[in-house]
């Protein structure tokens, strides 16, 4: 299944690829188009033959219309192709290789003014692969499509290519690899398609480290054209794409660049999300990325429209896949549907239902934003009502989104759940230790109050909180910044270090009852 048969609700018009301009792309890329390549040259040196010349002559540097009428001779066309793919596996000078690259960009990649772009990108499958054997089908034409492509997007030889060739050869790429999945020339093990998966894989990853905004936008273009088919997704998630990508939304603190700011590349994230939300293995990983909380901070803080819009078409196809796993035998065998159960935990634990609410009171022009807003709303009501409170007490702990809510201070709950502390290596309490260093200072003071409340009720607290960790916090927690957290710091040593704390909070009027009647 390819991205053709999703309903795009309009967002591929959003992205205005001109917004980007660079001047130094731009100037890069007339400097290009400019250039005198002296093909008697190659001739003299016998890369290419006298019909070669011809036939190269025929078309480079002639007006554009003469370029179009040539290129439907369908016998042009072929042998065109060929020879620069030819070209681009012979020479290695840069300005030559260069110039070639932006042949084939006009030819493979501008749709809008050659309509038989499609047709010369399925000419080089048909020439590269026979039928099921990978093998080229004429041996007088033999030519290898995605090395040269390959070799120069890993730009890793003496010539260094300009950025601006670097995307224009992915964005080949990208569109030949879609074209050869759709016709089942490639399978998930095919090297050329994993090869360019681990590529751009690799360059979302670097941008958590470089903060460079032009590179990721390339790369995500990229994506956008290479995601649109299924067995692509399911191979760039593999290879950690979706986990870079993940990343770049929770990297400001690392580059120093805030991408909140930056809507056009905020949206392309997006999209890029968007359409691997079509694919049910999102709901394996999600959970581990934290992707849900990221996507919360989003719409939480940026309002622009079309973000807004993109990112709860995410989370939309996200519930939907939820909600058709719970009727399904298999994935409730084999606990796929546990774990789309725990990302709706998630977005509750969040806040997303209140920040749903919220925006849908905006009455966006948009029908279907604001549909997705309703369906949203609708979809974690109901889950609210089944949830019980510890499974909304588990959400906020596992998005760090804590908050003195009914459950922290309700003592019943603490008996009737302490023992479901224990699950999972104890994985509840560690994340309330790691949350004593939270930023904010809501959540540090509400996590010192339930660890307190875990030494107080589980049957060997004392001691757990105290060997992973907690106790040290704690006590480091005593000279916070916050006077509200420094005092429930306080009152959660003070329960790991007394045996009966119910007698000593009857009998302190003063002191800790004090304490307990100011935590908020």
């Amino acid at each position: 299944m390819t991205a053709h048969t999703y309903e795009y609700k309009q967002v591929a018009d959003e992205y205005d690829s001109s917004t980007y301009d660079n001047n130094a792309d731009s100037k890069y890329s007339t400097d290009i188009h400019r250039r005198n390549i002296n093909w008697q040259g190659y001739t003299d040196n016998k890369y290419i033959n006298a019909n070669e010349l011809q036939l190269i002559q025929q078309y480079d540097k002639q007006p554009a219309d003469t370029q179009c009428h040539y290129l439907q001779q369908q016998d042009n066309a072929q042998k065109l192709l060929v020879l620069l793919f030819k070209l681009l596996d012979r020479i290695k000078a840069r300005d030559t290789v260069e110039y070639i690259i932006q042949m084939l960009g006009t030819i493979l990649l501008d749709y809008d003014k050659r309509t038989s772009s499609q047709q010369f990108t399925t000419t080089l499958l048909q020439l590269q692969h026979s039928s099921g054997t990978g093998s080229p089908t004429n041996k007088s034409s033999t030519i290898d499509i995605y090395t040269p492509l390959l070799r120069i997007i890993s730009n890793l030889g003496e010539e260094k290519f300009h950025s601006i060739v670097i995307h224009t050869t992915s964005q080949i790429l990208a569109t030949l690899l879609i074209a050869a999945l759709d016709k089942h020339y490639l399978t998930p093990q095919s090297p050329p398609l994993i090869n360019y998966c681990r590529f751009l894989s690799n360059k979302l990853q670097s941008y958590s480290n470089s903060g460079n905004y032009r590179e990721l936008q390339f790369i995500l273009q990229s994506c956008k054209i290479l995601l649109q088919h299924q067995t692509a997704q399911q191979v760039f998630i593999s290879v950690g794409g979706l986990q870079a990508m993940a990343e770049i939304l929770s990297s400001d603190s690392k580059t120093g660049n805030k991408l909140s700011h930056n809507t056009q590349l905020l949206y392309l994230v997006g999209f890029n999300l968007w359409l691997l939300s079509f694919n049910d293995v999102i709901l394996q990983k999600a959970g581990e990325l934290h992707l849900i909380q990221k996507i919360v901070s989003v719409v939480k803080s940026v309002n622009i429209e079309k973000v807004v819009r993109i990112y709860y078409a995410v989370l939309r196809n996200i519930l939907e896949h939820v909600e058709k796993l719970q009727h399904d035998p298999k994935a409730v065998s084999n606990g796929t549907s546990t774990a789309g159960q725990h990302l709706i935990e998630e977005m509750i634990g969040s806040g997303l239902l209140s920040i749903t609410e919220s925006l849908l009171r905006r009455r966006y022009k948009d029908p279907d934003l604001q549909s997705d807003l309703e369906y949203v709303v609708k979809t974690l009501r109901v889950s609210i009502e089944r949830l019980s409170n510890f499974e909304i007490y588990s959400g906020e702990i596992t998005t760090g989104n804590l908050s003195w809510t009914p459950a922290h201070t309700n003592e019943q709950f603490w008996r009737e759940n302490i023992s479901k502390f224990d699950a999972e290596d104890y994985k509840l309490i560690r994340r309330l230790i790691a949350l004593l260093g939270d930023n904010n200072d809501e959540v540090r003071e509400v996590a010192a109050h339930d660890l307190g409340e875990v030494a107080r009720f589980h049957p060997e607290g004392k001691q757990l909180v105290a060997r992973l960790g907690g106790k040290a916090k704690l006590m480091a927690l005593l000279k916070d910044k916050s006077q509200k957290v420094a005092k429930s710091a306080l009152l959660a040593v003070q329960k790991l270090m007394i045996s009966s704390w119910e007698s000593l909070a009857k009998s302190s009027q003063g002191g800790v009852q004090a304490l307990v009647s100011n935590k908020k």
